[in-house]
């Protein structure tokens, strides 16, 4: 399930691939996760500006209390956040395959999408005392767009 998990994914990158942007950003999530939450705030004032710079930013919800989140759940983060981004969440009936396939959420994977590999791989601090993904992952892909 996880290997399919992952080819899914890059599926979904194909796509951001043939928009002919070089770069992307998938930054995974939890709603109680107070790391996850400061990232969701940073991706509301900074999402934008990366796309308007030439990357794909993708927020995937991999839970809501270490369950599969539901549709009601998904847009209800989208709304606490006003988030400017693609912001997805696992198929229905897939329970959490992000989480099992990727791991922990506050972390956030930076794709070359001209070869469809992982560039980095950005941990965050769950407590969200510390820098989160979201800001080291921002930061990088200013720099890796020329911005």
């Amino acid at each position: 399930a996880a290997i399919r998990q992952l080819e899914e994914l890059q599926n979904s990158l194909d796509d951001a691939r043939k928009s002919g942007s070089h770069w992307a950003m998938v930054n995974l999530a939890e709603t109680y996760c107070p790391g996850c939450n400061k990232s969701a705030g940073e991706i509301e004032t900074s999402g934008a500006a990366v796309v308007q710079a030439g990357g794909v930013v993708i927020e995937v919800l991999e839970s809501t209390a270490f369950a599969a989140p539901t549709q009601t759940n998904l847009q209800q983060w989208i709304g606490k956040y006003n988030l400017p981004v693609t912001t997805v969440k696992d198929p229905d009936g897939t329970g959490t395959a992000t989480l099992k396939a990727l791991g922990q959420r506050e972390q956030a994977y930076i794709i070359d999408l001209t070869t469809m590999t992982i560039y980095d791989i950005v941990q965050g601090d769950t407590s969200g005392a510390l820098a989160t993904s979201v800001g080291k992952a921002m930061t990088e892909m200013h720099m890796l767009l020329g911005k």
